[in-house]
């Protein structure tokens, strides 16, 4: 269902672009985008109780650790992220 609805259509991908899921583990609630620090170089693309997709671009001052600091104060440390293609991969979808 996650693939099919295809959350990162239209993000403009570079050699710079990451783009992640982060799952939630069974959180109740979904966690409030507003309290993750988002600008130009980090969005939060798609947020539900199961979910949260992002696109992080590096550059010297964002790296995925600080995504992962941020995912983590907002949902907590029950959350496992995986990178998008890694996703299709296991799904076996294209």
């Amino acid at each position: 269902a996650l693939i099919q609805a295809e959350p990162f259509k239209g993000v403009e991908e570079t050699a710079d672009t990451r783009l992640y899921v982060t799952f939630l583990g069974g959180r109740a609630t979904q966690p409030d985008p507003e309290g993750i620090p988002q600008d130009e170089n980090f969005r939060i693309v798609r947020a539900t109780a199961e979910e949260i997709c992002s696109v992080l671009v590096l550059t010297p001052e964002r790296r995925t650790p600080e995504l992962m600091d941020a995912l983590g104060k907002a949902a907590g440390k029950n959350i496992t992220t995986r990178s998008w293609n890694t996703i299709v991969k296991i799904a076996g979808s294209k």
